[in-house]
């Protein structure tokens, strides 16, 4: 018998969770493209240090938003551009990259982000 992963494990009792404070329906299985699974599944520590918790009901309004618009040649995609989740991406993406450049990190799309950042400021 193969032993379960710990992401397995930590993924069902997210999905629990959420359940269980009604975030989803009960029957509703893990979804990686899901905004609000994906804000929970963050160590809550993370969110305090980056401030996401205050943005936990924007997560949950554009929850969808990847699952629907993904493929725009589909009839059912979602057809609209959003100024609020556009600004509440960049600066999620943002927060995210300077949490993990405050702590070292080497990792390129981190390191190229912040050179891309540097050179549109520069050259306004």
């Amino acid at each position: 018998m193969k032993p379960k992963s710990s992401t397995s494990m930590h993924s069902k009792r997210l999905i629990s969770r959420l359940q269980s404070i009604g975030k989803i329906p009960p029957k509703q299985k893990r979804d990686a493209h899901d905004l609000l699974t994906l804000f929970h599944a963050m160590p809550g520590a993370i969110r305090e240090s980056l401030a996401l918790n205050s943005q936990e009901h924007s997560f949950e309004r554009y929850r969808y938003v990847f699952t629907s618009s993904r493929y725009q040649y589909e009839s059912a995609s979602w057809d609209f551009s959003d100024p609020v989740l556009m600004r509440l991406l960049r600066w999620t993406l943002a927060s995210v990259v300077g949490y993990y450049k405050e702590r070292g990190s080497r990792v390129s799309f981190v390191l190229g982000y912040i050179a891309e950042v540097q050179a549109r400021s520069a050259a306004q």
